[in-house]
């Protein structure tokens, strides 16, 4: 059986329009086409937990930095470091922004 769509605006789903408002894609996907995502209806003191562990993981490997001599440290290792770092702080930002309503 076909209807007809009098709007002529297409059908969606009331379901991928509830999914896309629910789950906020990070920023740190860095693809065409993110996996990674902040459930917006999660309770707020769980989304606090996850980006105080976030927070607090990336704070130390800063504090690893601080205690690294740097001219015995490969380049490429630092790079790894500094990049873990900011996945993690930047993914716990955005937890506390959504946390925060």
């Amino acid at each position: 059986m076909h209807t007809e769509n009098p709007s002529n605006t297409p059908n969606v789903d009331a379901s991928q329009t509830e999914h896309a408002d629910r789950y906020l894609p990070l920023s740190t996907n860095f693809s065409s086409s993110p996996s990674l995502f902040i459930d917006t209806h999660a309770d707020k003191s769980d989304l606090q937990e996850c980006a105080s562990i976030r927070v607090r993981a990336g704070t130390e490997l800063l504090e690893s930095l601080t205690c690294m001599n740097i001219s015995n440290t490969c380049d490429e290792d630092f790079r790894r470091v500094v990049n873990a770092a900011y996945l993690l702080l930047k993914d716990g930002v955005e937890l506390m922004g959504v946390a925060r309503g």
